[in-house]
């Protein structure tokens, strides 16, 4: 299907009598099936981690990164799911430096798309936990254990994750708490 898209890309941009409008829709296209390629990538990757294949695992959710970031989609909701899955591998297999490195990555990306107090930024924390506790960092790793907890506390029911319990809140001592959220906490701005 890529293929396919990248063809007839090329074949409407080479030709000089095709409406502009028709080669944009041709650039869109591509865009889309680019996407979608990336995301069947890390969706193979993480289904060849489940059943136990680390290598094919990689390798899928390498280059589905490499596909996300050569689309210019580096902080794409997919590029959380492909980050955390290689955190998960690098970690299982004690490499903590790149699961590190990948673990905050997904922490970034999660907080990007989702924000702050989501249950999937909450998620990630737990694996940078995991990796911060590996290499004796147990102090950080619990604090944001802590906040995991609170975070995943304003969503009692764990099936309907979308929406905040809306009689729970989100205390002063999570907005702006931490250096790594900025002044001021969410995205470096003021307190609303």
């Amino acid at each position: 299907l890529l293929l396919a898209a990248e063809d007839a890309h090329d074949t409407a941009h080479s030709d000089k009598d095709l409406p502009q409008l028709e080669k944009d829709l041709t650039d869109r296209i591509l865009l889309e099936t680019r996407m979608e390629h990336a995301d069947v990538l890390g969706i193979l990757g993480r289904l060849c981690l489940l059943q136990g294949d680390y290598e094919a695992g990689e390798d899928f959710l390498q280059r589905g990164l490499k596909a996300f970031e050569s689309n210019t989609h580096t902080s794409h909701p997919a590029v959380g799911v492909i980050t955390q899955g290689l955190a998960e591998l690098y970690y299982q297999r004690r490499i903590y430096d790149k699961a590190e490195a990948l673990a905050r990555r997904t922490v970034q990306v999660r907080h990007l798309c989702y924000g702050w107090n989501h249950p999937q930024f909450a998620y990630a924390l737990v694996t940078l936990a995991s990796v911060l506790a590996a290499v004796g960092n147990e102090y950080d790793a619990e604090t944001l254990m802590k906040r995991q907890a609170k975070i995943l506390a304003m969503y009692p029911d764990s099936e309907a994750l979308a929406e905040p319990d809306p009689k729970r809140s989100v205390g002063e001592e999570l907005e702006g708490a931490t250096a790594w959220q900025g002044p001021g906490g969410t995205h470096g701005g003021g307190k609303g």
